[in-house]
């Protein structure tokens, strides 16, 4: 090729880049006062251009209020076959609408879930799935702005990576937006920064004020401690950074009340704390590292609850006894104490039944503590087969790393061929008692009473016993 062909065809490559449509992108501005009843949301489309826009949260569509072209106020039709749905057919040129969401209709129906909307008394928890409409079909990794505004005096605490420039304005994508983030919009503070495995990864902290017990540095110091048990663990901050809400529940006692976790892209974590709760007690309090486990959870296809919230049971204690948080007897003790009043069937069903009727039935205890039974049972058995090289840790650190969400049948199937013997599918099929005290014989852990329980060095796999507990 000649130096006159070779600069034609670069021009000719330039010009077709040139001309390449930019990737789909749009933004949100969205004005929020915890005082008032209702949030303003306005959407530009930009170049995107699908024919609906859609609820992120099933059922959330019934909240929203007014939505209609910016540009003359025209009201859009909702999709016949689909109340979380809008047609956009015969919009304005700008593509910018507008509505308004009820925060205390989605409040008060979800009696104040921070999964759709909570409204405390200093702050307004809420979900961007719930709040945001988005283009459906949802365009992959398509760059999304948001901007809030808000009274002055108040703060936004938010997952997303702060924009260049003034205001409170952040950037994420349609993927961040179609895992969801939990938002805290009030009155809050800043505690400072924490990185549980020194330079690599960091979680930042906001506390909702009002009154409470405990202080910053209790607060600070309950979520550090359970954030390095599990950053150990993973032997890495899942997602590299997390932004965690503190907030607390007026006249509790307990240190941990409630959390929740949404765990895809930059996660997010809600936790709710006793503002009645004595500083000492938030040392072994197992809320939070239970709920900070899920940030590592491996990716599921579908609510797998035996698996996500019952292996994550079991290393509540686990990682505790770690961390030095709670000792190693008092740990077996309580997972005893549970598998005695969970692991066997209640009224004949099978723990994948009651796992997969979750809802219907509301048997919760029985399928967390059902599957931290099975949990215990799958590492005892892979660190026997394997004298103790390997365990359930293993596992669960390289299911974390799968391609694909996993469904049901993927799990039990890994967990089959790494305890051997069909274990996992035995005891998720029986409706029967479960033998797990034989398994805890052999360990030589004998429970005693709730907070205590005998340790027999000379058990046939006391090592197994202790290692579970050391993290080996």
């Amino acid at each position: 090729m000649t130096r006159a062909a070779a600069a034609l065809a670069c021009a000719l490559g330039a010009a077709s880049i040139a001309r390449a449509d930019p990737p789909p992108a749009w933004s949100y501005r969205v004005r929020i006062d915890p005082a008032s009843a209702e949030a303003e949301v306005e959407i530009a489309l930009g170049n995107v251009h699908v024919s609906k826009l859609c609820a992120g949260r099933e059922g959330a569509g019934r909240f929203v209020r007014a939505i209609a072209r910016a540009s003359d106020g025209k009201p859009l039709a909702r999709d016949p076959d689909d109340d979380d749905c809008w047609s956009l057919e015969g919009s304005d040129p700008a593509r910018t609408l507008r509505y308004r969401f009820d925060l205390a209709a989605a409040a008060r129906e979800h009696h104040d879930d921070p999964d759709w909307v909570d409204r405390a008394p200093a702050a307004t928890l809420l979900t961007d799935q719930a709040l945001l409409l988005r283009p459906d079909p949802l365009p992959p990794r398509a760059p999304i702005a948001v901007e809030l505004a808000l009274p002055d005096g108040l703060a936004a605490f938010v997952p997303w990576p702060r924009a260049p420039g003034p205001g409170l304005r952040f950037t994420l994508d349609s993927d961040q937006i179609d895992g969801g983030s939990y938002l805290a919009i009030g009155r809050l503070h800043p505690l400072p920064d924490v990185h549980p495995l020194g330079g690599e990864g960091v979680a930042r902290l906001a506390v909702v004020e009002g009154p409470r017990r405990a202080t910053d540095e209790d607060l600070a110091r309950w979520v550090s401690r359970a954030l390095a048990a599990v950053a150990r663990f993973y032997r890495v901050l899942p997602g590299g950074s997390v932004a965690i809400t503190l907030v607390p529940v007026a006249g509790a006692t307990d240190p941990g009340v409630f959390g929740t976790v949404m765990r895809h892209g930059f996660p997010s974590v809600i936790l709710y704390f006793g503002a009645a709760a004595a500083p000492a007690s938030f040392a072994d309090d197992w809320v939070v590292p239970h709920e900070l486990f899920h940030l590592g959870n491996p990716p599921v296809a579908h609510r797998v609850p035996w698996f996500i919230e019952g292996f994550t049971t079991y290393y509540q204690d686990v990682l505790r006894a770690r961390a030095g948080l709670l000792p190693p007897d008092a740990a077996w003790a309580d997972l005893g104490g549970g598998f005695a009043r969970r692991c066997a069937p209640e009224s004949g069903r099978p723990l994948a039944d009651e796992s997969r009727r979750l809802r219907e039935l509301h048997h919760y205890t029985r399928v967390y503590w059902g599957g931290a039974c099975l949990a215990f049972l799958v590492d005892s058995a892979i660190r026997e087969r394997t004298g103790n090289h390997r365990s359930l840790d293993d596992l669960l650190r390289e299911l974390r790393l799968a391609p694909h969400p996993l469904d049901e049948p993927e799990i039990i199937s890994a967990l089959d061929r790494a305890a051997g013997h069909s274990l996992a599918t035995r005891v998720l099929q029986s409706n029967k008692p479960i033998d797990y005290q034989s398994t805890l014989n052999r360990l030589g852990v004998h429970p005693i009473d709730a907070n205590h329980a005998r340790l027999d060095g000379n058990a046939p796999l006391s090592s197994i016993a202790r290692s579970i507990m050391k993290g080996e």
